[in-house]
């Protein structure tokens, strides 16, 4: 949402069953801005946005231990962010090679 949280809810008991704060302006957190996400909603939550540089940047954060595991600056022109995030497809050679797909604005 706006406020840089991630919420999920529970239909089953009509309640929010978790939030994680995955950005901070103050460059606490890997992410000043997230655009985009992908999770299997039981182990892991990959965020893509803009990083403390400016840059495009991932985090990766464990749902269980509700905390950030990891961040990778990607390179990229200041102003850019992430805008997708792609698993590849089952079965392909890209599978075994990489564990997702990303693209940023200004990146050819």
């Amino acid at each position: 949402d706006s406020a840089g949280d991630l919420r999920l809810w529970d239909f089953r008991r009509h309640c929010e069953s978790l939030r994680l704060s995955v950005t901070s302006q103050s460059g606490s957190s890997g992410l000043t801005t997230a655009t985009c996400f992908l999770t299997d909603f039981a182990e892991y939550v990959i965020f893509g946005g803009v990083g403390p540089s400016g840059c495009p940047a991932i985090t990766l954060w464990d749902i269980p231990e509700q905390r950030e595991l990891r961040t990778w600056a990607l390179g990229g022109e200041a102003g850019s962010e992430v805008q997708f995030i792609v698993r590849p497809l089952a079965g392909t050679e890209a599978e075994l090679t990489s564990f997702m797909s990303v693209g940023s604005t200004g990146a050819a």
